[in-house]
């Protein structure tokens, strides 16, 4: 392959190396570990679970997803050989009868199946092709002309390997309209983005799927409320955009409610629930075993400086 041209036809010309399409895919240029959006923050993710944020790992029996810096890593681990990264994609109406292209930069052991998945009134898949791994990056893509009345659509990348700890390397992604792909060229040999993100810009894009609220020190506030009971206070908490849908909400590491004016004090906190969802804040019922005073406000708060102390409102789909 001398270019862009080899893979995509004469009409790359148009595209060249100075013109990218948007990519319908968020968080999906893996080339710089510092851009990567991470909410939960872990380097390797395992089992059927949520990773790097939009993105989830779907495997029936051992698989890993690994953050590095310059690629995502996705290992089979067990039994099963197919193990999926999978992206749901936004408003999918609106490419109903639109002719899209999905490419990827790939490497790695085994072969790789890249699946263009959609569900109208029940599930089907379109586009589906394999590809073979090198050791070196290659760039495939296939074009697909969705069908109408288009309510779902998820793009899959599989890691179809017989191999124990065979693993498919991928830099990106893009999923775009029209039928040449604008992901990357070649200059001497060697893949070239068309287009690079910054991480404000794709974070920006992930939060009305996921907030993870981190980095909390020793005493810091997370939202403010007022008790229901003497074992449950309603908090508070600021979202910076509108969810996309009601959240789950789960927390690790340790956080307690504060009276006002008892900073130092704090009720453990036994279990987090929403209960209320608007556009620009959302309400956590704070349960503890006793100790509540009803006249009270409560500030919900860290009770250390561990870097495990985390919330995650999760709303994805």
């Amino acid at each position: 392959m001398n270019g862009l041209n080899d893979i995509v036809g004469q009409d790359a010309k148009e595209a060249g190396r100075w013109f990218s399409r948007d990519n319908l895919l968020i968080n999906a240029y893996w080339g710089n570990k510092a851009s990567i959006v991470n909410q939960r923050g872990l380097d390797e993710y395992t089992g059927t679970e949520y990773t790097i944020d939009r993105w989830g790992l779907d495997a029936k029996d051992g698989a890993s997803v690994t953050v590095n810096d310059g690629y995502i890593r996705l290992t089979r681990t067990g039994t099963d050989n197919i193990q999926a990264f999978t992206q749901v994609v936004n408003s999918p109406s609106l490419l109903s009868e639109r002719t899209v292209t999905l490419s990827f930069l790939h490497r790695g052991t085994g072969t790789t199946h890249l699946l263009f998945a959609y569900i109208t009134t029940s599930f089907g898949i379109i586009g589906g092709k394999e590809f073979t791994n090198t050791n070196d990056w290659q760039l495939d893509s296939i074009t697909v002309t969705l069908p109408a009345g288009l309510s779902y659509l998820s793009v899959y990348i599989y890691c179809n390997t017989s191999l124990q700890n065979g693993y498919t390397d991928v830099l990106a992604a893009k999923l775009e309209e029209g039928r040449v792909q604008t992901l990357a060229h070649r200059e001497n040999g060697v893949w070239v983005l068309n287009r690079t993100t910054r991480y404000e810009d794709e974070l920006s894009r992930c939060l009305s799927n996921q907030l993870v609220i981190s980095k909390i020190n020793n005493w810091v506030c997370v939202g403010i409320g007022l008790p229901l009971s003497a074992t449950s206070v309603n908090i508070q908490v600021s979202l910076p955009v509108p969810l996309r849908a009601i959240p789950t909400v789960r927390y690790t590491g340790s956080f307690g409610l504060i009276a006002n004016g008892t900073w130092g004090n704090a009720i453990d906190i036994t279990s987090m629930s929403v209960v209320h969802v608007m556009s620009n804040s959302l309400i956590l019922e704070c349960t503890t075993a006793s100790d509540v005073d009803v006249n009270k406000t409560y500030f919900l708060a860290s009770k250390n400086n561990s870097a495990d102390n985390k919330i995650i409102i999760d709303a994805n789909p």
